[in-house]
């Protein structure tokens, strides 16, 4: 695991804040570069909570860790349909840390996948468009575009 000693020190800051309401922490994204990112699947998620976590980031981010990404237990299954892209690449590269192992099981649903992708493209498409008309033509302009 990239960075197991910093992930250990989240794992117990995590635990002081959340005390049994932390379900489970993952890491994901192997092999890619950067702070390493986690999640943490919580029974609940309180303001007293974030807060303290707030404090922590700045500490968490000099180790070398992204910010958690922090979800009640119930969050991360019912909104696989709405970030399929970002939800399937966890699921794709995750490594449990400690608790049990919420995400065994679940996977994206295609069509999801696929109407995600859709969007995507067709927003590229339509941003590239506007943006092709207000280079004015020019190729100076057009370069950076796209760039």
């Amino acid at each position: 695991m990239r960075n197991a000693e910093a992930v250990q020190h989240l794992e117990q800051d995590l635990r002081s804040i959340f005390a049994g309401d932390l379900q489970t922490l993952v890491v994901y994204g192997a092999g890619q570069e950067g702070p390493v990112p986690t999640l943490a699947i919580v029974s609940e998620v309180t303001s007293t909570e974030l807060r303290h976590c707030a404090e922590r980031a700045s500490l968490w981010h000099s180790r070398g860790l992204a910010t958690p990404l922090i979800l009640r237990a119930d969050e991360f299954e019912r909104s696989l349909d709405a970030f399929p892209l970002e939800f399937g690449a966890i699921l794709a590269s995750y490594e449990l840390v400690s608790g049990a192992d919420a995400l065994a099981g679940l996977s994206v649903d295609q069509a999801d996948l696929r109407r995600a992708c859709e969007v995507q493209a067709r927003s590229h498409l339509l941003h590239l468009r506007e943006g092709f008309m207000e280079t004015e033509g020019r190729n100076d302009y057009l370069a950076s575009l796209i760039a």
